[in-house]
């Protein structure tokens, strides 16, 4: 017992957390080795703590968000602003979903607005617009004239690289290029611990570990880019 205390003493040295596998944590128990269970926060606790590490984050997010268009239509405002309060909140997965939410019903709507020449509510055209694909929205949108050649090109890719993968929930790809350098590993039986390199896509465990850290880096530039993108739309279906 005192050998594998030694050996996972020596695994956390260094690192800012320890995952242990199902298996390997029945082994331990079956050892005799007694986890400390975290203490049970109150409501208000957990709410304090959610709320106070994140509190600062979201003001420098803040200062990073860019300015919102004007928005009519009380939809497209909805979703802009569901999407803000996700990256303040540091729920960045979610935002990059909404991201890809938000350009699609923007594209629909631009669409049908071109093509009724007002803003007013048609159910049955609704219908039909909300049936669209985002393939199909981009196209429509193209064949009313409210996005250009250029911007078909970047809402494919968009819709490939981002769109797609967070709506689907498309871990290994999302992750696919992010390496934990350095992962320390034991075994309880023998006591050898190694360090080794582990790409996300080759393990599950890294995978979801790697999701959060991707999320951070892409949401502000995905959210820049669905912001760009609304914001043009909206533009051109007013002044025409």
């Amino acid at each position: 017992m005192e050998d594998i205390r030694e050996l996972l003493r020596r695994l956390a040295e260094g690192v800012d957390r320890v995952i242990v596998n199902k298996e390997t944590l029945k082994a331990l128990q079956a050892a005799g080795l007694k986890l400390v269970e975290p203490p049970q926060l109150s409501v208000e606790e957990d709410l304090d703590l959610r709320f106070s590490d994140r509190r600062q984050r979201a003001s420098e997010l803040a200062t990073m968000l860019p300015t919102a268009p004007v928005v009519q239509n009380p939809s497209v405002s909805y979703i802009y602003e569901q999407t803000r309060e996700c990256i303040l909140f540091g729920l960045f997965g979610a935002a990059i979903t909404l991201s890809g939410v938000l350009v699609e019903y923007a594209l629909k709507y631009a669409a049908i607005t071109r093509k009724t020449g007002s803003g007013e509510y048609d159910p049955a055209m609704w219908d039909e617009f909300e049936n669209l694909t985002f393939d199909s929205a981009i196209k429509r949108a193209r064949n009313e004239g409210v996005i250009t050649k250029d911007e078909v090109k970047k809402l494919q890719k968009f819709k490939k690289d981002v769109r797609d993968p967070y709506t689907h929930y498309n871990i290994k790809r999302i992750t696919q290029n992010v390496t934990a350098k350095g992962v320390k590993r034991a075994n309880i039986l023998t006591g050898e611990l190694e360090t080794a390199d582990i790409a996300a896509k080759d393990d599950l465990v890294i995978m979801a570990q790697a999701k959060p850290f991707v999320d951070s880096q892409m949401v502000l530039t995905v959210f820049r880019f669905a912001n760009e993108i609304v914001g043009r739309l909206l533009e051109r279906i007013a002044t025409r």
